[in-house]
């Protein structure tokens, strides 16, 4: 009987061996990368042209368009952050000046702005092959993680939706790849490289000092003996660089930018004084809700939070087992993992899903690390390893078909938009969410005003409250700025009178202005 059961295991083992020799073939590994990358291109497109845009989207793409129309980088549909003035100091400015570019070759909308999104997501897929093929040895290995982080349900929303995160975080992976796979042959090289890249990272989005830290944490890690006087220089330049370029930019207006600059970081920062609660925060606003358990999410879409319940299983194997715990570049991959987590949790009273990106990607990877360790050295699980790994690739595939089923943006946002071209014209002055501007062509009489006029003293003569607005709305209140809330609230109660309602979205007309128009505002319920 052992002597029958050590035969099977070793023909098991045999069988696996055989199995990763075959998926080193190069026609094999061409062909999987290849069905990998088509996969989530069409998952990527589906959610692109079904999901309805959203504020951020609006927000930073008026600037570039301004950029290459006006020749200046301000956003005129932004009213309340002061960025109609023709200095965008919201954000680092990278991303809206490759969104320029992009826009130079590939034409400006919508469409055009997630496809860059897009991009950013293949060079992210890239970066993890090459740090996990630098960090393990393994092609096989390698591959796997390519095709987790390029399935995951999370990193394909993030990779179709027109905000800077995909493009930073794939910088900063691109960082952590050139360091590793340069490293060995010239660390001078390897240096400069990936320091150019997560100082681009920094440039695009703030959320780069994650990899900036993971960078510095590989670098002495790895070569910390080896580093010299001489890589100093090395590492600053870019860094000079960059800092002169933006500051050169920050100086045309620097009063504008400290005003922007502060209202964007608002109190992210409270963390620091409360960690405690802000790791709930954590654990709440951005994990629960990306999973399946935040606002309006029922139903199936609790489901995802098996997604999540697979990958702390696989951080989990990855700790217990100990030719992982032990292995040099897996100990590496696992304070990678530790850096983003903690500057999230202790950082920022501020949680996002979309700064998932920094995070999902080591999830993934860390998940290929076990189930390939799983499948070498039990190969009896083999079967059952191979059944769960595509459920678990079903269940993302699902979550993001159903969401493209769903197709808000043609049965809600569309329908909108049409009604406000319908019963508008241009000496109308409307406000709404900023991403109405890519239906009605980001036109002079459209802004995005929350406040309704409270600062500026403006009056709209259409209103269109979404349920992102809603949320601002509920904001103010929920921050103790009720002189905000209650004049929103009076303001649509006695000024406007409502005449279109349908999904998220609720149209309101001015009294004094459909009075004197009787034909402008068509009600639809």
């Amino acid at each position: 009987m052992v002597g029958t059961a050590q035969g099977i295991a070793a023909e098991n083992k045999g069988t696996v061996r055989r199995y990763l020799a075959h998926l080193a073939a190069p026609r094999f590994f061409v062909a999987t990368i290849s069905v990998i990358v088509l996969a989530y291109l069409a998952l990527a497109v589906g959610q692109a042209l079904t999901k309805h845009p959203w504020m951020d989207e609006a927000w930073f793409a008026s600037p570039a368009l301004t950029l290459i129309t006006e020749g200046y980088m301000g956003s005129p549909v932004m009213e309340s952050l002061g960025t109609k003035d023709k200095y965008f100091y919201y954000n680092p400015p990278l991303f809206i000046l490759a969104q320029a570019g992009w826009y130079k070759v590939f034409g400006f909308g919508l469409l055009s702005l997630r496809t860059l999104s897009m991009f950013w997501g293949l060079v992210a897929m890239a970066s993890w092959y090459f740090i996990m093929k630098a960090l393990s040895g393994d092609r096989a290995l390698a591959l796997l993680a390519f095709g987790l982080v390029g399935l995951d349900a999370i990193f394909i929303r993030d990779a179709s939706f027109g905000r800077m995160d995909m493009m930073s975080a794939a910088l900063g992976f691109a960082a952590y790849a050139a360091y590793l796979c340069l490293r060995e042959k010239n660390l001078g090289m390897a240096i400069f490289a990936s320091q150019t890249l997560v100082m681009l990272s920094g440039l695009t989005h703030p959320n780069g000092r994650m990899e900036f830290v993971g960078l510095v944490f590989l670098t002495l890690a790895f070569d910390r003996k080896r580093l010299r006087w001489p890589h100093l220089p090395l590492a600053a330049v870019p860094y000079f660089v960059g800092a002169v370029s933006w500051g050169a930019y920050i100086l045309r207006n620097p009063s504008l930018f400290l005003f922007q600059f502060r209202e964007n970081i608002g109190e992210r920062w409270r963390g620091l004084s409360h960690p405690l609660e802000n790791i709930k925060r954590e654990i709440t606003h951005r994990y629960l809700v990306a999973y399946g358990f935040g606002p309006q999410q029922s139903g199936a879409r609790h489901l995802l939070i098996i997604l999540l319940i697979v990958y702390v299983i696989g951080i989990l194997v990855a700790l217990s087992a100990r030719e992982i715990r032990q292995h040099p570049g897996y100990q590496k991959l696992l304070v990678l993992l530790a850096i983003p987590c903690a500057i999230l949790s202790l950082s920022a009273d501020y949680n996002p899903v979309e700064y998932m990106v920094n995070v999902v990607p080591l999830f993934a990877a860390i998940l290929a690390v076990s189930v390939h360790w799983i499948w070498t050295t039990r190969p009896r699980w083999t079967g059952a390893l191979v059944a769960g790994l595509a459920a678990f690739v079903l269940l993302n595939v699902s979550a993001l078909a159903s969401r493209i089923a769903i197709d808000d943006y043609h049965k809600s946002y569309l329908p909108a938009v049409q009604f406000i071209q319908n019963n508008s014209n241009p000496t109308m002055l409307i406000m709404g969410n900023a991403n109405l501007a890519f239906g009605l062509g980001f036109p002079d009489n459209f802004l995005d005003d929350y406040n309704l006029g409270y600062l500026s003293g403006k009056r709209a003569d259409m209103i269109v409250v979404d349920d992102e607005w809603e949320l601002l709305f509920q904001m103010q209140k929920d921050r103790g700025r009720p002189d905000f809330y209650n004049y929103i609230a009076k303001t649509l109660q006695n000024d406007y009178r409502p005449v279109y309602r349908h999904s998220v979205y609720k149209i309101y007309i001015r009294n004094d202005f459909a009075a004197q128009h009787p034909t402008g505002g068509s009600e639809h319920y």
